[in-house]
């Protein structure tokens, strides 16, 4: 049977995939692989963040992870000079915050422009944070670049309104 998904899903989901070739009659099937699906909502939809420095702040959450000409023709890129890139996304309401995923999309640079670390910040108010995840792992500068594998998951699991992400230190390479 064919599955497709579209969006999310109303609860999480074991599925294998795997395919079957019939070549002069005889049928080989491939190895299996095995997913788990969670049931996620994309908190940032739609909100364009703040941001320290830099220009096309919406397309941080745009939700493009690879442009269609196989670039990266949708990204924010801070200034080369902002020693402490920022996001502050501030959400319609207070969530539990599960996670945030950063996908870092530098093929062109082959990750020499990857930041040193990343914080990442909640808060209820917009004044009073908390320290969700300090010094996250983030690409090297030596990573070969692979589309998907290379968003990272930081683990929240917290009631916040706000997120503040930021990348103390700037690029781990020459510019930001």
């Amino acid at each position: 049977d064919e599955v497709v998904f579209n969006g999310l899903v109303p609860e999480e989901q074991n599925v294998a995939i795997w395919a079957e070739i019939t070549i002069d009659g005889k049928t080989y099937t491939t190895n299996m692989n095995y997913l788990r699906i969670y049931t996620d909502t994309v908190l940032s939809e739609g909100i364009v963040p703040e941001v320290s420095s830099g220009e096309d702040a919406a397309e941080l959450t745009d939700g493009i992870i690879n442009s269609a000409d196989g670039g990266n023709t949708s990204r924010w890129t801070p200034a080369s000079d902002d020693h402490e890139p920022t996001v502050t996304m501030k959400l319609d309401s207070e969530y539990t915050v599960s996670s945030v995923s950063v996908f870092f999309n530098n093929k062109d640079r082959r990750f020499m422009n990857t930041p040193s670390g990343i914080n990442i910040q909640i808060s209820s108010d917009g004044q009073n944070w908390q320290d969700a995840v300090i010094g996250g792992a983030v690409p090297s500068t030596s990573t070969i670049y692979c589309y998907e594998v290379d968003q990272y998951n930081y683990p929240i699991g917290q009631k916040a309104q706000y997120v503040k992400v930021s990348f103390p230190g700037g690029a781990a390479g020459d510019q930001m």
